[in-house]
Protein backbone atom coordinates (compact mmCIF):
# COMPACT_ATOMS: atom_id res chain seq x y z
CA UNK A 1 0.00 0.00 0.00
CA UNK A 2 0.96 3.62 -0.36
CA UNK A 3 2.15 5.57 2.18
CA UNK A 4 1.50 9.21 2.68
CA UNK A 5 2.40 11.22 5.72
CA UNK A 6 0.90 14.46 6.34
CA UNK A 7 -0.66 14.89 2.92
CA UNK A 8 1.70 14.27 0.87
CA UNK A 9 5.11 15.55 3.19
CA UNK A 10 6.31 11.81 2.37
CA UNK A 11 4.68 9.57 0.28
CA UNK A 12 5.62 6.40 -1.13
CA UNK A 13 4.58 5.42 -4.04
CA UNK A 14 3.63 1.52 -3.71
CA UNK A 15 3.04 0.97 -7.45
CA UNK A 16 5.75 2.44 -8.81
CA UNK A 17 8.77 2.54 -5.76
CA UNK A 18 9.07 5.86 -6.06
CA UNK A 19 9.32 8.22 -3.14
CA UNK A 20 8.13 11.47 -2.57
CA UNK A 21 8.75 14.16 -0.25
CA UNK A 22 6.59 17.27 -0.94
CA UNK A 23 4.56 15.65 -3.62
CA UNK A 24 2.18 13.17 -3.60
CA UNK A 25 3.27 12.38 -6.98
CA UNK A 26 6.40 11.49 -7.60
CA UNK A 27 7.98 11.17 -10.94
CA UNK A 28 11.84 9.91 -9.73
CA UNK A 29 12.81 7.31 -7.53
CA UNK A 30 13.24 10.33 -5.04
CA UNK A 31 11.43 13.28 -6.03
CA UNK A 32 12.00 16.48 -4.04
CA UNK A 33 9.03 19.02 -4.51
CA UNK A 34 8.51 22.49 -2.95
CA UNK A 35 7.74 26.11 -3.69
CA UNK A 36 10.13 27.39 -1.15
CA UNK A 37 13.43 26.55 -2.71
CA UNK A 38 13.58 22.93 -2.29
CA UNK A 39 16.49 21.11 -1.14
CA UNK A 40 18.48 17.86 -0.55
CA UNK A 41 21.91 18.07 1.49
CA UNK A 42 24.50 15.19 2.28
CA UNK A 43 26.76 16.23 5.24
CA UNK A 44 29.83 14.62 6.14
CA UNK A 45 30.03 15.26 10.58
CA UNK A 46 33.98 14.54 10.41
CA UNK A 47 34.55 18.04 8.95
CA UNK A 48 31.23 19.06 8.31
CA UNK A 49 31.25 19.10 4.47
CA UNK A 50 27.80 19.78 3.32
CA UNK A 51 26.87 18.84 -0.05
CA UNK A 52 23.72 20.25 -1.41
CA UNK A 53 21.19 19.66 -4.61
CA UNK A 54 18.75 22.37 -5.26
CA UNK A 55 15.89 24.08 -7.15
CA UNK A 56 15.47 27.92 -7.24
CA UNK A 57 12.50 29.39 -9.12
CA UNK A 58 14.37 30.42 -12.08
CA UNK A 59 17.65 28.17 -11.42
CA UNK A 60 19.03 25.08 -10.09
CA UNK A 61 22.10 24.42 -7.71
CA UNK A 62 24.53 21.85 -7.18
CA UNK A 63 28.10 22.19 -5.09
CA UNK A 64 29.40 22.57 -1.51
CA UNK A 65 27.53 24.82 1.34
CA UNK A 66 30.39 24.94 3.23
CA UNK A 67 33.93 25.67 2.61
CA UNK A 68 34.92 22.74 0.29
CA UNK A 69 35.95 21.84 -3.22
CA UNK A 70 33.30 20.47 -5.73
CA UNK A 71 34.77 17.22 -7.25
CA UNK A 72 32.72 15.67 -10.21
CA UNK A 73 33.89 12.20 -10.83
CA UNK A 74 33.61 9.76 -13.64
CA UNK A 75 34.24 6.28 -13.40
CA UNK A 76 35.19 6.19 -9.93
CA UNK A 77 37.99 9.22 -10.95
CA UNK A 78 37.89 13.07 -10.73
CA UNK A 79 37.37 14.26 -13.64
CA UNK A 80 37.19 17.98 -13.00
CA UNK A 81 37.45 20.39 -9.89
CA UNK A 82 36.02 23.37 -8.71
CA UNK A 83 38.10 24.68 -5.12
CA UNK A 84 36.64 26.99 -2.84
CA UNK A 85 38.03 29.92 -4.85
CA UNK A 86 36.14 29.13 -8.02
CA UNK A 87 38.91 28.25 -9.84
CA UNK A 88 38.34 25.15 -12.28
CA UNK A 89 40.66 21.88 -12.91
CA UNK A 90 39.87 19.70 -15.79
CA UNK A 91 42.48 16.72 -14.94
CA UNK A 92 43.91 18.52 -12.20
CA UNK A 93 42.59 19.09 -8.27
CA UNK A 94 44.81 22.00 -7.81
CA UNK A 95 43.77 24.77 -10.25
CA UNK A 96 44.82 27.22 -7.69
CA UNK A 97 48.23 25.75 -7.04
CA UNK A 98 48.99 27.22 -10.89
CA UNK A 99 50.00 30.69 -12.06
CA UNK A 100 47.35 33.10 -10.30
CA UNK A 101 46.68 35.38 -13.56
CA UNK A 102 46.08 32.35 -15.28
CA UNK A 103 44.14 29.79 -13.12
CA UNK A 104 40.70 30.31 -13.79
CA UNK A 105 40.58 27.08 -15.76
CA UNK A 106 43.41 24.70 -15.84
CA UNK A 107 43.88 21.88 -17.94
CA UNK A 108 46.22 19.26 -17.38
CA UNK A 109 47.31 16.05 -17.19
CA UNK A 110 50.29 13.46 -17.21
CA UNK A 111 50.85 13.20 -21.25
CA UNK A 112 49.74 15.88 -24.08
CA UNK A 113 47.12 17.86 -23.19
CA UNK A 114 44.27 19.98 -25.22
CA UNK A 115 41.84 22.08 -26.02
CA UNK A 116 39.58 21.98 -28.66
CA UNK A 117 37.01 24.75 -30.10
CA UNK A 118 34.72 22.39 -32.67
CA UNK A 119 32.58 25.00 -35.14
CA UNK A 120 30.82 24.51 -38.55
CA UNK A 121 32.48 23.51 -41.69
CA UNK A 122 31.93 26.95 -42.92
CA UNK A 123 31.70 28.74 -39.25
CA UNK A 124 34.18 30.54 -37.34
CA UNK A 125 35.84 29.48 -33.70
CA UNK A 126 36.96 32.34 -31.59
CA UNK A 127 38.92 32.77 -28.61
CA UNK A 128 37.67 36.25 -26.98
CA UNK A 129 39.72 38.08 -24.55
CA UNK A 130 37.11 40.79 -23.62
CA UNK A 131 36.66 43.41 -20.70
CA UNK A 132 32.69 44.23 -20.33
CA UNK A 133 30.11 43.41 -22.26
CA UNK A 134 29.52 47.18 -24.19
CA UNK A 135 29.95 46.62 -27.66
CA UNK A 136 32.81 45.04 -29.85
CA UNK A 137 35.60 47.05 -28.21
CA UNK A 138 34.44 45.48 -24.25
CA UNK A 139 33.13 42.05 -25.44
CA UNK A 140 36.17 41.14 -27.79
CA UNK A 141 38.78 43.41 -27.40
CA UNK A 142 41.06 40.86 -28.46
CA UNK A 143 40.85 37.71 -30.03
CA UNK A 144 42.24 34.46 -32.25
CA UNK A 145 39.53 33.53 -34.48
CA UNK A 146 39.85 30.44 -36.93
CA UNK A 147 37.63 30.88 -39.96
CA UNK A 148 36.33 27.57 -41.68
CA UNK A 149 35.33 29.04 -44.88
CA UNK A 150 36.31 26.79 -48.17
CA UNK A 151 39.57 27.28 -50.09
CA UNK A 152 41.43 30.52 -50.03
CA UNK A 153 38.45 31.59 -47.75
CA UNK A 154 39.86 29.86 -44.55
CA UNK A 155 41.83 31.65 -42.33
CA UNK A 156 43.05 33.13 -39.02
CA UNK A 157 42.78 35.81 -37.59
CA UNK A 158 44.72 37.80 -34.88
CA UNK A 159 43.01 41.18 -33.68
CA UNK A 160 43.82 43.56 -31.09
CA UNK A 161 41.72 46.92 -30.06
CA UNK A 162 39.20 44.45 -31.51
CA UNK A 163 40.68 45.24 -34.67
CA UNK A 164 42.10 42.51 -36.86
CA UNK A 165 46.06 43.34 -37.07
CA UNK A 166 47.55 39.81 -38.49
CA UNK A 167 46.10 36.74 -40.65
CA UNK A 168 47.59 33.98 -41.95
CA UNK A 169 45.55 32.39 -44.89
CA UNK A 170 44.88 28.63 -46.32
CA UNK A 171 48.51 28.92 -48.43
CA UNK A 172 50.39 29.92 -44.99
CA UNK A 173 51.18 33.30 -46.29
CA UNK A 174 50.95 36.03 -43.73
CA UNK A 175 49.18 39.54 -43.85
CA UNK A 176 50.07 42.18 -41.05
CA UNK A 177 47.86 45.57 -41.29
CA UNK A 178 46.04 43.72 -44.19
CA UNK A 179 43.14 41.36 -44.78
CA UNK A 180 44.17 40.76 -48.83
CA UNK A 181 47.34 39.58 -48.92
CA UNK A 182 49.09 39.82 -51.85
CA UNK A 183 52.67 38.93 -51.02
CA UNK A 184 54.05 35.04 -51.49
CA UNK A 185 54.61 34.69 -48.10
CA UNK A 186 54.71 38.21 -45.95
CA UNK A 187 52.51 41.40 -46.95
CA UNK A 188 52.96 43.88 -44.55
CA UNK A 189 50.65 47.18 -45.39
CA UNK A 190 50.93 50.52 -43.36
CA UNK A 191 48.40 52.58 -45.15
CA UNK A 192 46.33 52.62 -48.00
CA UNK A 193 46.59 49.83 -50.33
CA UNK A 194 48.44 50.99 -53.35
CA UNK A 195 47.10 48.08 -55.28
CA UNK A 196 49.96 46.63 -56.34
CA UNK A 197 50.09 43.33 -57.70
CA UNK A 198 53.35 41.05 -56.74
CA UNK A 199 54.86 38.13 -58.57
CA UNK A 200 53.57 35.29 -56.69
CA UNK A 201 56.32 32.92 -57.87
CA UNK A 202 58.76 35.42 -56.35
CA UNK A 203 57.90 38.61 -54.51
CA UNK A 204 58.27 36.30 -50.74
CA UNK A 205 58.17 39.65 -48.86
CA UNK A 206 55.81 43.26 -49.56
CA UNK A 207 55.78 46.52 -47.79
CA UNK A 208 53.29 48.52 -48.84
CA UNK A 209 52.27 52.15 -48.10
CA UNK A 210 49.60 54.23 -50.31
CA UNK A 211 49.77 57.55 -48.09
CA UNK A 212 51.20 60.18 -50.62
CA UNK A 213 52.87 61.95 -47.98
CA UNK A 214 54.35 58.36 -46.37
CA UNK A 215 57.25 55.78 -47.47
CA UNK A 216 57.19 51.91 -47.40
CA UNK A 217 59.92 51.87 -45.23
CA UNK A 218 62.13 48.96 -43.79
CA UNK A 219 64.54 49.73 -40.87
CA UNK A 220 67.25 47.64 -39.43
CA UNK A 221 68.10 48.84 -36.17
CA UNK A 222 71.71 47.89 -34.66
CA UNK A 223 73.91 49.19 -31.26
CA UNK A 224 75.83 52.01 -31.95
CA UNK A 225 78.74 49.92 -32.86
CA UNK A 226 76.98 47.43 -33.83
CA UNK A 227 76.17 46.17 -37.83
CA UNK A 228 72.91 46.23 -39.57
CA UNK A 229 73.15 43.73 -42.44
CA UNK A 230 71.05 42.33 -45.53
CA UNK A 231 72.35 39.04 -46.69
CA UNK A 232 71.89 36.83 -49.82
CA UNK A 233 72.71 33.25 -49.23
CA UNK A 234 71.71 29.98 -50.91
CA UNK A 235 73.46 26.73 -49.53
CA UNK A 236 76.47 29.51 -48.26
CA UNK A 237 75.02 31.80 -45.50
CA UNK A 238 75.41 35.48 -46.90
CA UNK A 239 76.96 35.19 -50.09
CA UNK A 240 76.32 38.08 -50.90
CA UNK A 241 76.26 40.80 -48.31
CA UNK A 242 75.02 44.94 -47.69
CA UNK A 243 76.39 45.74 -44.33
CA UNK A 244 76.18 49.02 -42.27
CA UNK A 245 79.00 49.57 -39.64
CA UNK A 246 77.45 51.74 -37.28
CA UNK A 247 80.88 52.53 -35.19
CA UNK A 248 82.75 54.11 -38.30
CA UNK A 249 79.51 54.85 -40.41
CA UNK A 250 81.03 52.58 -43.26
CA UNK A 251 78.41 51.22 -45.51
CA UNK A 252 80.16 47.37 -47.20
CA UNK A 253 78.88 45.81 -50.50
CA UNK A 254 80.35 41.85 -50.71
CA UNK A 255 80.13 39.30 -53.28
CA UNK A 256 81.27 35.46 -53.10
CA UNK A 257 81.81 36.43 -49.47
CA UNK A 258 84.62 39.14 -50.07
CA UNK A 259 84.05 43.04 -49.73
CA UNK A 260 84.38 44.31 -53.33
CA UNK A 261 82.84 48.16 -52.68
CA UNK A 262 82.50 50.26 -49.57
CA UNK A 263 81.74 53.85 -49.08
CA UNK A 264 82.86 55.58 -45.80
CA UNK A 265 81.41 58.12 -43.51
CA UNK A 266 82.95 60.95 -45.79
CA UNK A 267 80.92 59.46 -48.65
CA UNK A 268 84.35 58.34 -50.38
CA UNK A 269 83.71 55.15 -52.41
CA UNK A 270 86.84 52.15 -52.29
CA UNK A 271 86.46 49.71 -55.01
CA UNK A 272 88.63 46.61 -53.89
CA UNK A 273 90.24 49.26 -51.35
CA UNK A 274 89.23 49.43 -47.70
CA UNK A 275 91.07 52.36 -45.92
CA UNK A 276 93.27 54.59 -48.52
CA UNK A 277 92.93 55.48 -52.03
CA UNK A 278 94.81 53.30 -54.93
Amino acid sequence: DDLNVDSGSLFVDASTDRVGIGTSSPSYPLHVAGSTNPIIAVEDTTNNVQTILRALDSVGFVGTQTNHPLYLVTNGTTASTIDTSGNVGIGVTNPSSYYANGNDLVVGGTGSQGITIKSGSTNQGILAFAKGTSGGSEQYAGYILYNHGSGSAEHMQFAVGATERLRIDSSGRVGIGTSSIDAGKLHILNGSDVGFTPNTSFDALVVENGNSSQGAVIQLVAATNGVGEIGFSDTVRNRGLISYAHSSDNMLFSTARSERMRITSEGHVFFGATTSFP
